[in-house]
C-alpha cells in the first residue's frame, strides 16, 4: 500500500485519458494549433509517449513506438513501394504520428503516404511555415511532465486518502465510501461467503448498473448478482490484482492464503483507469486489514465469554459471582438452556477430541465458530459459546426459540450451513436437554458430551433426548450378558437364509413406529413384500409384532447393536 507503488502506476501510464496525452490533445497546444491533419484521421487518440526529429533514409529502425516523429522528408523513401512499406513499418511499431515539415526537401506529402496512412489510421500531419521542432519537443514534452505530475500528485492524495481509512475507517462502509470517491464508482465488500457487508453508492444511477447486467436500483446495492457463479469466485480466489469482468472490477480480499472476501466495483460504461484499479487492490488490502483487526477485537470479547461460558458448564464459580457475570452476556438465569456441541472430526472422521496443532485446523475451527455465531445472531440468540480443542461449546436458551421443535430445527440449520462451508465438514452435532438453573447448564453439557461419546460416524446430528435407551445400556458394562440377550432374541431371525433382509425390516419398523407403510417406503420395497417379510419374522420369533411387549424388546436389541456393533453377526 505504498505511495511508491501508486506513483510508480502513474509513471508507467496512470488512468487511461488522463496522465497520458494523445495526438488529439497534442493537436489543442497552442504550438500545434495550425497543424493540420491529411490522413489517419481515425486514429488521434493514439497516445505519444516522446518526440523524435529524424531524417534517416533508415528510419523505421529508430522507432521504439509511441513517438511523435518530426520529419523534414528528407532521406523519405522516393519508391512508392518502398514508401507504402515504410509507414507500414512505422505502424507495425506503434508510432504515435507523423508531422512532416514540407520544405526544400519534400516539397508535398506524398499520395502514397496519404493513401497508405489513412488506411492504417495513422495520422500524418503538415506543420505550418516557420513552425520550428524545437517548439515542438518543447511544448510536448512540459504537457507529458505536466501530466505525469498531476498523476503524482493524485497517487499521493489517493496515498493519503487510503492510508488515513486504514487507520481511522470505523467500519467497513467507510472503506467503500473512500474507493467509492477516489474512483467514483459504487463500491460493495462481500464476505467470503458473498453476503454483502459494506456498499458505498458512486451516484451512477441504474443505467450504468444495467449496463453491468446487474441489478437495475438507483442505489446498485448487492454487486454479486454480476457473478458467473462459481467459476468466477475461483477466479477471483486465484487472481492477484484487480480482475475484470460483466462490467466490474473485482478484488479478493485476502489476509496470507486465507480468503476473507471480495471488493466490487461498479465501472459502467467507462473503464476504470490504471490508477483507480491500483486503489481498488490497495483498498481490498485495507479491508482485510479491518476484517482482521475486527476478528481480533472479536476474539478478545469472545474470550470473556469463553471464560463464562467455561465456568457455566463446570459449575465450579460461587452461584451469585457467575450469575452476575453471565447476565452481562445475556444469559437469563430463569430460562432453561440446552447445550449444544459441534465435534470437527479428525483426518480419520472420529469425533473423539483431539489438539489442534495446524493453522488450517485452527482456521477451520474458527471459520464453523462464526458461522455458529452468525446464525446465532440470525435467531436472536445470545452468543454464549467456547471452544474445548477441536470443538464448539453453546449455550442455547429454549425459551428464546419459536415453536416447540425450535431446538431441534436450529440444531439443523447449524448443520446444513456448517456441511455446506468449505473447509468445515466432517464433523457432528450433539445436543443435550433442556433445564433450568446453572447446575442445569451442566447436566446438559454432560448429556451432549456423552451423546458424542456414544456416536457412530459423522455428518449427523444426535439430541441425547433420543439416546436415552442407549445411555442406560450404555452403562451396562457385562458385555456378554448384552451379547447373550441379543442373540438370545434374534438368534432365529439371524439364523435363517433370508436373516438379514428380516432384521432390516425390524429395524424399519422400530425406526417408523411400526408403521407398515413408512417402513416400506424406506427399504424402498413393496408392501406385499413387507408383509411376507413380518409374516416370517413372526414366524421365527414366534410373537406377533403387535404385542407392545416384542416391539420394546426389538428397540432395546437394536441399541444393544449398535452398541455391540453386532450388525448381520450370525448366532451362536
Amino acid at each position: 500500500m505504498s505511495l511508491r507503488g501508486l506513483a510508480a502506476t502513474a509513471s508507467a501510464g496512470g488512468a487511461r485519458g488522463e496522465a497520458v496525452l494523445t495526438v488529439r490533445q497534442a493537436l489543442e497546444l497552442d504550438v500545434l494549433r495550425d497543424v493540420k491533419v491529411v490522413a489517419g484521421g481515425a486514429g488521434l487518440d493514439r497516445q505519444i509517449r516522446w518526440c523524435h526529429i529524424i531524417d534517416n533514409p533508415e528510419i523505421v529502425q529508430w522507432i521504439q513506438g509511441g513517438e511523435l516523429l518530426l520529419t523534414t522528408g528528407y532521406g523519405w523513401p522516393e519508391v512508392e513501394q518502398t514508401s507504402r512499406r515504410t509507414i507500414r513499418a512505422l505502424n507495425a511499431k506503434r508510432l504515435a504520428a507523423i508531422l512532416f515539415d514540407p520544405g526544400p526537401f519534400l516539397g508535398e506529402i506524398p499520395a502514397n503516404v496519404v493513401d497508405e496512412a489513412a488506411r492504417l489510421s495513422l495520422p500524418v500531419l503538415v506543420a505550418p511555415r516557420k513552425l520550428r521542432f524545437a517548439d515542438v519537443t518543447e511544448a510536448v514534452g512540459r504537457e507529458l511532465i505536466r501530466r505525469q505530475y498531476e498523476m503524482i500528485e493524485r497517487a499521493d492524495r489517493y496515498h493519503r486518502q487510503i492510508t488515513a481509512a486504514a487507520v481511522e475507517a470505523r467500519d467497513l462502509n467507510d472503506i467503500a465510501r473512500t474507493v467509492s470517491r477516489l474512483t467514483r464508482r459504487s463500491v460493495t465488500i462481500e464476505d467470503a461467503d458473498c453476503r454483502p457487508l459494506a456498499h458505498a453508492d458512486g451516484g451512477q444511477g441504474p443505467a450504468a448498473a444495467q449496463a453491468a447486467g446487474g441489478p437495475a436500483s438507483g442505489s446498485v446495492p448487492a454487486l454479486r448478482s454480476c457473478r458467473a457463479a462459481e467459476t468466477v469466485r475461483e477466479r477471483l480466489r486465484s487472481t492477484d490484482g484487480a480482475m475484470r469482468l460483466a462490467g466490474r472490477a473485482a478484488c479478493a480480499i485476502r489476509a496470507g492464503s486465507e480468503l476473507l472476501g471480495y471488493l466490487w466495483i461498479l465501472e459502467g460504461a467507462a473503464p476504470l483507469g490504471d490508477l483507480e484499479l491500483r486503489v481498488a487492490e490497495h483498498g481490498s488490502m485495507v479491508a482485510a486489514l479491518h476484517i482482521l483487526r475486527q476478528r481480533s477485537q472479536a476474539a478478545v470479547e469472545a474470550r470473556i465469554g469463553h471464560t463464562v461460558v467455561d465456568a457455566l458448564i463446570r459449575g465450579d464459580v460461587p452461584e451469585e459471582d457467575l450469575i452476575e457475570r453471565a447476565r452481562l452476556l445475556g444469559y437469563d438465569p430463569g430460562d432453561r438452556y440446552a447445550v449444544m456441541i459441534v465435534s470437527l472430526a479428525d483426518r480419520a472422521g472420529r469425533s473423539r477430541k483431539w489438539p489442534l496443532s495446524t493453522r488450517e485446523e485452527y482456521y477451520r475451527r474458527e471459520r464453523a465458530s462464526q458461522i455458529v455465531r452468525r446464525l446465532l445472531g440470525q435467531e436472536r440468540l445470545p452468543v454464549l459459546s467456547t471452544y474445548s480443542l477441536n470443538r464448539i461449546v453453546c449455550l442455547l436458551p429454549v425459551g428464546r426459540m419459536t415453536g416447540s421443535d425450535g431446538l431441534r430445527r436450529f440444531a439443523r440449520l447449524v448443520h446444513e450451513h456448517l456441511h455446506g462451508a468449505g473447509g468445515v465438514a466432517p464433523l457432528l452435532i450433539a445436543v443435550g436437554s433442556a433445564h433450568a438453573g446453572l447446575s442445569g447448564v451442566a447436566k446438559a453439557y454432560w448429556e451432549a458430551d456423552r451423546a458424542i461419546g456414544m456416536a457412530k460416524g459423522t455428518d449427523r446430528v444426535l439430541f441425547f433426548e433420543d439416546l436415552t435407551l442407549a445411555h442406560l445400556l450404555a452403562q451396562i458394562s457385562d458385555s456378554a450378558s448384552l451379547q447373550a440377550a441379543y442373540v438370545r432374541t434374534l438368534g432365529e431371525v439371524l439364523a435363517g437364509p433370508d436373516g438379514r433382509a428380516v432384521r432390516e425390516t425390524l429395524w424399519a419398523l422400530v425406526d417408523s413406529g411400526f408403521n407398515r407403510e413408512a417402513a416400506a417406503a424406506a427399504l424402498g420395497i413393496h408392501r406385499n413384500t413387507i408383509r411376507a417379510r413380518i409374516q416370517r419374522a413372526q414366524a421365527l420369533l414366534g410373537r406377533s409384532l403387535d404385542e407392545p411387549a416384542i416391539r420394546r424388546d426389538l428397540a432395546v436389541m437394536k441399541e444393544i447393536e449398535h452398541l455391540l456393533d453386532t450388525a448381520a453377526r450370525p448366532a451362536t
